[in-house]
């Protein structure tokens, strides 16, 4: 339960600092709200202390219903990895290829990157289909690996046939997924489908970070909790790197804190806020997600049978948040053209796809 304490510390210190540049405080200034966030670090550190020490005196009970919260938390925390992914995968697409047209090595960087990610999604799903299909009637684990490769196939068809699409975000895309799926049916419980659960089913150790015996030490690791663990904290470390710097004015996947003009507005000079809320509700999933990440996505501390019950909802967790994640990437893609054409995107979509794709 202390890992759980020590996120509900973080969890209260990030919600303390959402709530003062929110509008719940609106007697004090704008610019001195925002002016708060940069200074009395000394004080801040005091309260952060102090608010473990709290938790401290906070009965168990109270920390399984909160691990509960983390796992829907975790969700959207995921969610917001590929938004961020995507953002980030765009910008870094035009970036060069506008270098591209100065110096055509540019444009085949970005075609080793494209095609990196694609050969090591693809590795991952045959690894998938190895552990998690290796029964011919292991219908749901091959349906879930299918739908990625299915849905890859066919938003990389799609970003390349629109306007201003990009394969590099649909291999990021592809690669990130990918990892997921394959991450998220290891916690199947089903023995006949998974042969981690073969391996190691009398000893229960599939719930741990052991290398399960007849598979190779690579591959084990790979999908091991430890595994995990290293995969998660890269993902969120690129998800918090990612809201701290648009929380100092690069916003562009949220279009967060723009005046009207679609500018960046300056905190500091005009008191605009949206940054710093977007920062702290980052850090505040943020915060619930590692605590999974350390927990290995276990609940304890609610009786028997928690764990089991908590693995089955992570799975659930992790699993929806794959198929929005695809949803939201195609998304992306066809918005600009069809029901949305009056947001701003970044560029003048002046292509309609009824009339000048078909």
């Amino acid at each position: 339960m202390m890992v759980y304490r020590l996120s509900f510390a973080y969890f209260l210190f990030f919600f303390i600092h959402w709530l003062t540049v929110s509008d719940l405080t609106c007697c004090v200034a704008s610019r001195s709200r925002a002016a708060l966030q940069q200074g009395f670090f000394t004080i801040k550190t005091f309260l952060l202390v102090l608010l473990f020490g709290l938790t401290l005196t906070i009965p168990n009970a109270f920390f399984a219903y909160y691990a509960y919260v983390c796992l829907f938390a975790s969700a959207f925390f995921l969610l917001m990895n590929v938004l961020f992914l995507v953002d980030f995968a765009y910008q870094w697409s035009d970036d060069w290829g506008e270098r591209a047209d100065d110096n055509p090595k540019w444009m085949y960087y970005l075609l080793i990157i494209a095609v990196s990610s694609f050969t090591i999604g693809i590795a991952v799903n045959i690894l998938s289909f190895y552990l998690y299909v290796p029964e011919r009637d292991c219908n749901y684990n091959a349906f879930s690996i299918t739908v990625v490769l299915v849905a890859a196939l066919l938003y990389t068809i799609l970003s390349v046939w629109v306007p201003f699409g990009s394969v590099v975000p649909s291999a990021i895309v592809f690669l990130y997924t990918s990892s997921i799926i394959c991450m998220t049916l290891r916690t199947s419980t089903d023995g006949r489908c998974n042969r981690l659960v073969q391996s190691q089913a009398a000893s229960g150790a599939w719930l741990t970070t052991e290398a399960p015996s007849g598979t190779s030490s690579w591959m084990s690791y790979f999908t091991s909790g430890t595994g995990q663990l290293i995969l998660g904290s890269l993902t969120a470390a690129f998800t918090l790197g990612y809201a701290t710097v648009s929380s100092s004015g690069n916003s562009s996947a949220l279009q967060i804190g723009r005046d009207d003009d679609g500018n960046e507005e300056d905190a500091d000079r005009s008191g605009h806020l949206s940054h710093y809320m977007f920062f702290y509700f980052v850090m505040m999933l943020g915060s619930m997600y590692l605590a999974m990440l350390a927990t290995n996505w276990h609940v304890s501390g609610k009786g028997t049978g928690t764990q089991t019950e908590s693995i089955a909802i992570a799975f659930w967790v992790r699993q929806v948040s794959v198929w929005l994640a695809i949803v939201m990437y195609f998304w992306t893609l066809l918005a600009p053209y069809t029901c949305c054409k009056d947001r701003d995107y970044g560029f003048q979509a002046d292509y309609d796809l009824d009339t000048d794709f078909f």
